[in-house]
């Protein structure tokens, strides 16, 4: 790799991106747009080499987005801090605020390698007039100091199979776990429960989302979320990756310390291991809307959902003519096959639509008949998983 430079970071935000005072591999000259200046990622590994004087707790903070290949969704991203992983992305095409937490022994006090290595650079056809293998595009890279959950809307963002999460952790976990050529770390949770924990300055609106899978073994799995003693949300795991969605309103929230639990129906016993399921992700991010707007609720997509999955959402459905508004895809592109159930007030679940969603023709799903219930909407996916594109309340919300 060569010497390393004389250059320190000397502050805790060091630019990693533009600074003459560290050496960088794989990356383009800076270009400059109406929005500001911006380096690409070229090819499947991208470096920076530093020196630091930081002896605490600090972030790796970028703002990027991804390179996309015809027919892909995101560009996967493995970060490496001195050749340990803290992180494993997916990259969309929208410009995505990052926060990877970092701290001693990982970030060492003198010289230091942050690799970022990527899944699918571009081939210069599919660059088109570009003929750079493209990566991904940075407009910012440097070390901050870490904010368990900034005000600024940038999400907490928690990887499972990294040692960086140590201090979010509660009971319930087994040590991290390395998926090998499958890529992306996680962990067991091998008890009924597991549960996270993480610092909120202020209540606000947020939504949490978890990518987690069931064991092949077991024929089945719910997953409840639970935030400071109050159920979000149910899920069925499938055995594919799948990432779920929670509305987590601010009335929720506590100022301060806040306590997210996994429960799990199941808890299978083999070979002496007791494993429910494997967790990859968690983030927290603010909601760009109230969980209960007027006018329209924008309930959030989930990234993925598996085949053979079940997703709950509870909501307190508007008067008069509520519709719930729905667009996805299935794999490759097709159309995704989906059931809504909707069960009010304690009933049982009614079957509410049935049918085919593509991206480019939303659905839109009369609920008159539970207008103003308090209604538990379950989502199915009934062959192959689903890309949820849109999932919006629409009507009026009632006073």
């Amino acid at each position: 790799m060569g010497s390393l430079p004389h250059a320190e970071v000397r502050r805790a935000d060091g630019d990693l991106l533009f600074s003459e005072r560290v050496t960088r591999r794989g990356w383009g000259l800076v270009e400059t747009d109406a929005e500001g200046e911006f380096r690409w990622a070229v090819g499947g590994e991208a470096e920076v080499e530093f020196h630091s004087l930081a002896a605490a707790a600090t972030a790796v903070v970028a703002r990027a987005r991804g390179a996309i290949a015809p027919g892909g969704a995101t560009q996967p991203v493995r970060v490496l801090l001195n050749g340990a992983r803290i992180a494993d992305l997916e990259l969309p095409a929208d410009w995505t605020d990052l926060e990877l937490p970092v701290s001693p022994p990982l970030l060492r006090r003198g010289a230091n390698r942050l690799t970022l290595e990527f899944g699918r650079p571009l081939s210069p056809a599919a660059a088109a007039r570009d003929a750079r293998p493209l990566a991904a595009c940075f407009r910012a890279l440097r070390l901050g100091p870490a904010r368990p959950l900034p005000e600024d809307q940038r999400p907490l963002r928690l990887e499972l199979g990294s040692e960086a999460v140590a201090d979010h952790l509660g009971g319930g976990w087994s040590e991290p776990r390395d998926s090998g050529p499958e890529g992306g770390g996680w962990r067991w949770a091998p008890a009924p429960t597991a549960t996270l924990e993480f610092q909120l300055a202020t209540p606000a609106d947020r939504r949490i989302l978890v990518t987690a899978r069931r064991p092949e073994r077991l024929a089945s799995q719910r997953l409840e979320l639970w935030l400071n003693g109050h159920q979000l949300s149910g899920h069925d795991l499938g055995t594919e990756w799948s990432t779920l969605s929670a509305e987590a309103p601010r009335e929720e929230w506590l100022p301060g310390a806040n306590e997210l639990v996994l429960r799990f129906g199941t808890l299978l016993v083999a070979e002496g291991a007791s494993r429910s399921a494997q967790v990859r992700r968690l983030v927290i991010e603010t909601a760009a809307e109230p969980a209960l707007p007027a006018g329209q609720d924008a309930i959030g997509p989930w990234v993925r959902q598996g085949a053979g999955t079940s997703a709950d959402l509870f909501r307190r459905l508007p008067e008069g003519s509520p519709h719930l508004l729905l667009a996805a895809e299935g794999p490759g592109g097709a159309a995704a096959r989906v059931v809504l159930d909707v069960e009010s007030d304690g009933g049982e679940l009614a079957e509410a639509w049935r049918g085919e969603l593509t991206d480019d023709r939303p659905r839109r799903v009369d609920l008159s008949a539970w207008a103003g219930a308090l209604a538990r909407l379950r989502l199915s996916a009934v062959a192959g998983g689903i890309s949820w594109r849109r999932l919006e309340l629409e009507g009026e919300t009632p006073s």
